[in-house]
C-alpha cells in the first residue's frame, strides 16, 4: 500500500528514533512516498533537528539514512497540474506549505499521513483523498 508522508511526520521520525512513527515506517506492506523537496526542508532546519533530537551529528546522519531508506521521493515535476489544482482548491486557505503533499496524494490516489490538524480537517470534508491513520483504532 502506497502512503504519502508529509514533512511533519518525517520530522517527527527524525527527532525520535524510538518513536511509534519510526516503528510504523519499518512495518512491511507499505511504500511511504513523499515529495523530493522535503530534503530541502530538513536541511533548512538541520540545526534545530539536531538540538531537539539530542543525537550527535553522526548518529543523526545514520538515522536520516535509515529513515530515507524507507521513503520513496517523487520529484515535484512528476505531479500533474490537475493534482496541484485540486490540492490548491482543497487546502489553499489552510496550509500552502502542504499543497505538494496533497497533490501527490491526488496524483497517486493514495492516503496522506499528516499530523497537521487543519489539513486533516480539510481532507476529512472531502471525499477525494483518504487519510492514513495508523494509530487510531
Amino acid at each position: 500500500m502506497t502512503v504519502i508522508i508529509d514533512s511533519n511526520i518525517i520530522f517527527s521520525a527524525l527527532l525520535n528514533k524510538n518513536s511509534r512513527i519510526v516503528k510504523q515506517l519499518f512495518k512491511p506492506g507499505f511504500e511511504y512516498t513523499s515529495v523530493n523537496y522535503v530534503i530541502y526542508e530538513i536541511f533548512n532546519h538541520k540545526e534545530r533537528l539536531l538540538s531537539y533530537s539530542k543525537l550527535k551529528d553522526e548518529e543523526q546522519k545514520e538515522h536520516f539514512e535509515l529513515i530515507f531508506a524507507h521513503i520513496r521521493l517523487v520529484p515535484q515535476s512528476d505531479i500533474s497540474f490537475r493534482s496541484y489544482y485540486l490540492a490548491h482548491r482543497l487546502i489553499a486557505e489552510t496550509d500552502m506549505d502542504d499543497i505538494a503533499f496533497v497533490a501527490l496524494a491526488f496524483e497517486l490516489n493514495a492516503p496522506l499521513w499528516t499530523n497537521d490538524l487543519p489539513v486533516r480537517k480539510a481532507i476529512e470534508k472531502y471525499n477525494g483523498i483518504r487519510l492514513f491513520k495508523p494509530f487510531e483504532e
